[in-house]
């Protein structure tokens, strides 16, 4: 079975408003992060995944928390920043003026590049996000599980999202997560 990054996302649109429209008060504070809603970044990803996933290779997860708003909430690929989507992966998107540097992308292609590279690393290891939505609350990222409410709203979804990534041939013998504990804890 290929990969097809774009399984959880084709419903995502129609899912996420039912799942965003939960407090209209609330959304008023938060501000929702779904890169995949502008085409230049349907283009993007097609072009990341079909450079390193056009295979049938099983791949072992690794998870981040949510897009963040200079990584993946603006280039739609987890753990990617505009920067190491043209540098490490050869790929130049054409976001104007976002092109700012996401602290876990830098930390994150830099174990990419100790491990051997991209071509490498995307052989082996298929990079997602718990929740595919990410989300901004007073200008900084918001982990959705920072806010209860947002928390048993998404879950949901990010429990369908999950299963859906698992069936494009994921191995699940082990898992990985990266994440970075602020002030709160995960419940």
């Amino acid at each position: 079975m290929g990969f097809n990054s774009f399984r959880c996302l084709q419903n995502q649109s129609s899912t996420s408003s039912s799942i965003l429209n939960f407090h209209s008060n609330y959304l008023e504070m938060l501000r929702v992060l779904d890169a995949h809603q502008r085409e230049d970044v349907r283009e993007v990803c097609r072009s990341f995944y079909k450079k390193y996933y056009s295979d049938n290779n099983k791949r072992h997860l690794l998870l981040g928390i949510n897009p963040g708003r200079f990584g993946g909430g603006v280039t739609g690929i987890p753990f990617t920043d505009p920067i190491r989507l043209e540098k490490v992966c050869g790929i130049n998107p054409a976001f104007a003026g976002q092109k700012k540097q996401e602290l876990s992308s830098v930390f994150i292609y830099d174990m990419i590049d100790a491990f051997g590279g991209a071509e490498k690393f995307y052989k082996q290891f298929y990079f997602s996000a718990v929740s595919p939505l990410g989300f901004i609350k007073n200008g900084k990222n918001l982990n959705y599980y920072d806010d209860k409410d947002l928390l048993r709203d998404i879950q949901p979804f990010i429990i369908d999202c999950l299963y859906k990534q698992i069936s494009f041939g994921i191995e699940t013998d082990v898992c990985f997560w990266h994440w970075r504990r602020r002030k709160s804890k995960i419940p």
